[in-house]
Formats: C-alpha cells, structure tokens, sequence
C-alpha cells in the first residue's frame, strides 16, 4: 500500500501538552515512511519546530497557504475552532484527537453550542482518556483510546540540569504563569510558605511566575526538560483542569513523584498513595501544602512513591501510545482518489462558531 499523505492542523504553534503530544505522533508517522504535513492555522508563534527533535521531517506551512483544490488523504486536528476551518484542508478522511475538555476553558458558555454540536461530526475520533469517550457515545461516535506516553528511557538516565538542592526537597511547579486554571501562582505562594521548599518553575510559554522562585527557567526547549525533571523530587500540579497532565508522567519517569488535584480520570496513571498523592480541588493548595509537610516528615514514604511512580511510568513508553494512534489512524485512511469528506455538522455550525468566537473576544476585551 503506497504511503499516506496526512496534515496535521493545528490551531498555532503553541508548546502546550497537546500538541506536544500530536507532534510526537506525526514524527513517528514520518518515520514509518508516510508523507506528514504540519499546518497551522493561525501565524501566533511562527512555523518553525526547531524545538522539536527530529523537526526536519515534518514540513510546515500556514492554512492560508494551502493551496486551493489540494486533497490529502487524512487530516488532523486536537481543536474544536481548528476543526471548524477543516474545510479550508480538502481531505478524504477527517479526525479529531480530543486531549481535554473544550468547554471549562472558556469563562462564558457563549461557545458551549457550537463545541456540542462539533462532537456529532463523523470524524474518527480519538481520545487520550476515557472521561473523554464518554460525550462522544453519547453521540453514537466509537472513539479509541490512546493515552499519552513518555520517552522512558531518555527521562529515566537524564542528568539533573540543575545543581543540587540547597534545601529539604526541590519542587517542580509547571504551567503557563498566565493560564488561571493552572494555579500556578497560587500554588507557588503556597509553597514559598513550606520551609526547605526550593521551587523551580518552567512553562513551555516562556511565561514566569509572580512571585519569586529559586529557579525561573521560563520555556526550556524541548529535548532539555529531562534534565529538569531529573533535578526534582516532586512535581506539584494543581490544575482545575487536566485530563493526562504529560508533566506528571515526565516526573514519574525522571524518578520523582507529584502532588495533584484530583482530575476526571486521574485513577488512569495516578495511584492515590501508591504513586503519588491526590488531593480535591477544594482547598487545593491548603491540602497540598498538608501532603508535601507529612512528605518532608517521611522520607522513606517519599522514596516508595517515587520508586512506584517509575514503574508506572514504565507502562506509558511513547512507543506503544504511537504504534497503536498509527494503525487506527492509517485503518481509516482512504489512500485513494476521491473527493473531500462531507462534513455536514461542520458547514451547518461554521457560522455560528465564528459568531460565537467573535461574541466572545468582544466580552473577554471589555472584561480587560
């Protein structure tokens, strides 16, 4: 069967968990011969991978710059707004990989319509967690499964990029400064209260908390995050909303453990206890700040977590999560002459989604 062309639409070029994660798996798709395109949509962050290891494989270009009757044989987006420009990238087939919930990320349910109405669209879809299938069979869809994965063996030899720790326990806090369901910092605040803590911070925006830490690194390229996650003990991710936070999979595999608030589908790679610990959302930062104290205290507790954390780590190589995204992505693939898929939900919402798109800008401008 002769190779597939695929383009991979994303919304920019945005360092964020999700297209971190379709970017891995476009770079293995191109190693398996396939002819892979990455496009994006909006010109935000330039073109340029450079940060991406192996980057030279997967040519770049802008939506606008598609040229105009160009059919490939299957595109993808992680992105409801993305997915609604689909018919702009002619493609025979059409899917859709949903990395989390679209609707909490927006402060006003003026979008909540056009996001529902997305889900009934006859993409092949895929999910990175099962809370994630649960909408979409609702819809009559038949989503896949694929979890998202880590470089086991590069995390788990990385040297610490850091020196070492002048203090108790060296913690990660990672996330967009800017991004208010992060609580990144709030959840620096609460830790510049905890004595021996030394904070490190690293966002792949290049954004850097308010307040002060012992380590602002900002956006660390790519191929050197290892390192950082190897200087630390424990990540604390505290997020209102997660749905397979890579961060807490790299610390695992780094030989550290994590602190996190409990998310729709933790129970995938999150053993309460076990692994690491989970606290509510309510009072999040008090109840942290309460588990890393009873950490400081235990230290030998501290030492089983991460050791388990590892093991689990283990179980989610990127290998396995990119083999099994290819074969049911190329199972679906036409890889023959015909017209673009109809996308009937698309055309009938594209209007409205825009509308809604605009209405909202407007209010998130007047809000300041």
């Amino acid at each position: 069967m002769p190779p597939a062309r695929i383009a991979l639409l994303l919304h920019s070029n945005y360092r964020s968990g999700g297209n971190l994660a379709m970017l891995r798996h476009a770079l293995y798709l191109a190693g398996l011969g396939h002819a892979v395109e990455v496009v994006f949509q909006e010109d935000w962050h330039g073109t340029d991978l450079g940060f991406l290891p192996g980057h030279t494989a997967l040519p770049t270009r802008l939506l606008a710059d598609w040229p105009a009757g160009e059919v490939v044989d299957i595109a993808i987006t992680n992105w409801w707004v993305s997915a609604y420009a689909f018919p702009a990238l002619p493609a025979r087939q059409y899917a859709f990989f949903r990395h989390g919930e679209e609707k909490p990320l927006f402060a006003n349910r003026v979008l909540d319509a056009a996001i529902d109405m997305l889900l009934r669209e006859r993409f092949v879809w895929f999910a990175v967690s099962p809370p994630l299938m649960e909408a979409l069979r609702a819809e009559g869809q038949a989503p896949v499964l694929v979890p998202n994965g880590v470089e086991v063996a590069r995390f788990a030899a990385a040297a610490p990029a850091l020196p070492p720790c002048h203090g108790t326990l060296r913690v990660l806090v990672e996330g967009s400064a800017g991004a208010p369901h992060k609580r990144v910092n709030a959840t620096i605040e609460m830790l510049r209260s905890v004595p021996g803590v030394e904070i490190v911070h690293m966002a792949a925006d290049g954004s850097r908390p308010a307040l002060p830490v012992d380590h602002a690194l900002g956006a660390v390229p790519h191929g050197e995050v290892a390192g950082v996650y190897a200087a630390c003990d424990l990540l604390v991710k505290l997020s209102t909303q997660e749905a397979f936070p890579l961060p807490v999979l790299e610390q695992f595999a780094a030989g550290g453990t994590a602190i996190v608030a409990r998310f729709a589908g933790s129970e995938q790679f999150i053993e309460d206890g076990v692994n690491a610990l989970l606290v509510e959302q309510d009072h999040a930062e008090r109840a942290a700040r309460a588990a890393l104290l009873g950490l400081m205290a235990e230290p030998v507790r501290l030492a089983g977590l991460r050791r388990a954390a590892q093991a689990t780590a283990r179980r989610f190589d990127w290998e396995a999560a990119c083999r099994s995204f290819a074969d049911e992505l190329l199972a679906a693939c036409p890889r023959r002459a015909g017209p673009p898929q109809p996308l009937p939900v698309v055309e009938a919402y594209r209007a409205c989604a825009l509308d809604g798109l605009a209405l909202w800008a407007e209010r998130e401008a007047r809000r300041g």
